[in-house]
């Protein structure tokens, strides 16, 4: 939200000292939900994957990840993680 503090060193340690607790929460839950999924079966389908990354990044999928550096496999990664905590959500 702030470009302007993007290389400024204090600006990133101030960030990160207020924000640590809330992130690693966050990854906590979200590893903990994906823990249950395993436990429960749940399961995405490619073809969730698939519909999550052209919604995403749009019909050039490939050339849309390499502008912002990222593989097919990490985005897929990513979303099939992002997918299958919100269908946890749903559940519980």
């Amino acid at each position: 939200q702030y470009p302007q503090y993007v290389g400024s060193k204090p600006a990133q340690f101030q960030f990160y000292q207020a924000s640590w607790k809330t992130v690693l929460e966050n990854l906590i839950d979200n590893e903990l939900i994906k823990a249950d999924a395993v436990e429960m079966k749940v399961e995405v389908t490619s073809s969730e994957v698939r519909q999550e990354l052209e919604t995403n990044f749009g019909p050039n999928i490939i050339s849309n990840l390499d502008t912002i550096g990222m593989t097919l496999d990490e985005a897929e990664n990513i979303l099939k993680d992002e997918l299958l905590i919100r269908k946890m959500m749903t559940y519980k």
